[in-house]
């Protein structure tokens, strides 16, 4: 990204004000003020002037390229604002944890995390083993220990979950039969309820929607990971190779 510029004739208070009203709802207007909501940290309002424009310009930047059909059609399920706010969580906003809650520790949402080294006894193959033990480290810490804080732990928690999210998809799409993607709408459904939960700031309902997602987003990658070892031989992963050395 191009480093920002300050828009014509936008004063600092006022800039402030959008971007506080964009981090709340993912969109900007030019007569909101900035108003705090229920539960959110302190630390979600320290921000300088050139952190807030990039955040505001790359906000511009992707609802630029984006068909404004499609927006409109997501905006009412809040699907869009949830892509966007992720893309920029990935990017320029890599330490924020992305929670509007003031205190958002909890054990079953945090440690649920766990649930995504379930996968280690589907594969006989010892990277993969290593591929989910990673992605379930990292998300105990985010999710747990850092929950209430900035870390740049919740960046890479985000780009590695992208990451295996899309892997499954390959996997999917590669060597299984393309019906069993319809599996996936029970941990969808489970992120969709905790996008919900978040949005009305009712941290209870996000703790427990935030749990499920770990519990049957981990349970599904297991399922999906031993179709493709041992229903289904896969053909197209390009570790299988080094995989066959297993341990």
């Amino acid at each position: 990204l191009m480093k920002p510029q300050r828009p014509r004739g936008l004063k600092s208070k006022e800039l402030h004000a959008r971007v506080l009203s964009f981090m709340a709802s993912g969109s900007v207007t030019s007569n909101e003020r900035p108003r705090a909501r229920k539960g959110l940290g302190s630390e979600d309002f320290v921000m300088n002037e050139e952190e807030a424009l990039a955040r505001y310009e790359l906000s511009e930047q992707i609802d630029a390229i984006v068909p404004k059909q499609l927006k409109e059609e997501t905006a009412k399920n809040q699907l869009y604002t949830a892509v966007k706010m992720h893309i920029i969580n990935m990017t320029i906003n890599l330490t924020a944890s992305g929670i509007p809650f003031k205190n958002a520790q909890s054990v079953w949402s945090g440690w649920s995390g766990c649930l995504y080294a379930l996968p280690v006894f589907a594969t006989p193959f010892w990277w993969e083993r290593c591929l989910w033990l990673i992605q379930a480290f990292l998300s105990v810490t985010a999710d747990y220990y850092y929950v209430n804080h900035l870390h740049l732990v919740h960046g890479i928690d985000r780009i590695y979950a992208t990451y295996n999210v899309m892997r499954i998809g390959f996997i999917i799409g590669s060597d299984l039969p393309h019906w069993t993607i319809i599996f996936g709408i029970v941990p969808l459904a489970a992120y969709y309820q905790a996008v919900l939960a978040k949005k009305s700031g009712e941290v209870r309902t996000w703790m427990f929607w935030h749990g499920m997602w770990h519990l049957t987003g981990g349970i599904l990658c297991m399922i999906y990971t031993y179709l493709s070892n041992y229903v289904y031989l896969r053909q197209h992963d390009i570790h299988q190779d080094v995989g066959s050395i297993g341990f």
